[in-house]
């Protein structure tokens, strides 16, 4: 009830995410579907199913019925997978499996969470775009539009506060990230209120109230981009 689309140049769609997967789960899926279609264009069926699904080719059969049952609803509304944890050698292995299995033909757009395939270095960035592209051409996805899913840099580590670090970090991904073709806009940066996840302490805003940098930093990126 609170989303407004604040740039009228750069559209900014809205994500549902079924995190815990939706397998045994697709009436339910449906009844949300068909509850949020006319404010929801994109949908995503499981978080990082490289955990359970370890060989990508057995993620196939819960992408497929995840589509069928989105599209059943309204055939324009936009599915999005698989969203691996990475497209470092790890993540792209899962997606190779994902592809050769057919995959690529139950998404209309590539997600992928990009945890290490930056962290505040040049070469890394262009080395792991380079190797997921050259994965989506081979199977003629060149042009699939992509998403990143969930990734921060952490705030603390271990016991270290670093939101200068932080700050950095996330500036460069976000200018690397929009020559290799991913906005802002499908950039799902996480988490933004402290501590979020524990075990990953990645926060922007603190307990106070008070902000680290990176939100400055990316209010000023939005306002250039505009």
């Amino acid at each position: 009830q609170y989303y407004t689309p604040l740039d009228p140049t750069r559209d900014r769609s809205l994500l549902i995410s079924f995190g815990t997967g939706t397998v045994g789960q697709l009436s339910g899926v449906t009844q949300i579907v068909q509850h949020f279609q006319n404010q929801v264009q994109y949908w995503e069926p499981q978080n990082e199913p490289n955990g359970a699904y370890p060989n990508g080719t057995d993620f196939v059969p819960v992408m497929r019925d995840f589509y069928n049952t989105v599209k059943a609803v309204n055939p324009n509304l936009k599915v999005i997978g698989p969203g691996m944890v990475t497209i470092g050698p790890m993540g792209l292995n899962f997606l190779k499996g994902f592809l050769a299995a057919g995959g690529g033909q139950y998404i209309d757009a590539l997600s992928f969470h990009a945890y290490n395939n930056v962290n505040h270095d040049m070469l890394l960035a262009r080395e792991s775009f380079t190797a997921l592209k050259a994965l989506l051409n081979q199977y003629g996805l060149g042009n699939i539009p992509l998403w990143q899913t969930e990734q921060g840099y952490m705030t603390a580590v271990y016991g270290a506060y670093e939101p200068q670090n932080e700050g950095n970090w996330t500036m460069l991904q976000e200018m690397v990230f929009e020559q290799e073709g991913l906005p802002k806009e499908r950039d799902v940066l996480w988490y933004d209120k402290n501590i979020g996840f524990a075990g990953f302490p990645a926060f922007w805003e603190n307990y106070d109230g008070g902000v680290n940098p990176a939100v400055p930093l990316m209010r000023v990126w939005s306002a250039e981009l505009f």
